[in-house]
């Protein structure tokens, strides 16, 4: 099951100075796209990546040590998985 995730720049960024490219989480948090959303508030900048239920559980156990801030952006992300189109 594939997931799409997306953090604030910030978080994404936190967590890929903690992450060494050895690791898998590596490539998909540099696989990330960079999105802005321009609304009545200004313009709303996150990352948004696609992983799999695995990568996301390794992600949110990284995340709590050094983001726990990250913690509930890629848990949203884990509740809404991807529709597989045919």
């Amino acid at each position: 099951m594939k997931l799409l995730i997306q953090i604030s720049c910030t978080y994404h960024d936190r967590l890929l100075t903690q992450i060494t490219k050895a690791s898998p989480l590596y490539y998909t948090l540099i696989n990330g796209a960079k999105i802005a959303l321009a609304d009545i508030g200004g313009t709303s900048k996150f990352i948004e990546f696609i992983c799999d239920a695995d990568e996301a559980e390794m992600l949110v156990d990284t995340a709590k040590q050094f983001c726990p801030e990250a913690v509930p952006q890629i848990e949203a992300g884990r509740r809404l998985p991807l529709r597989q189109t045919v």
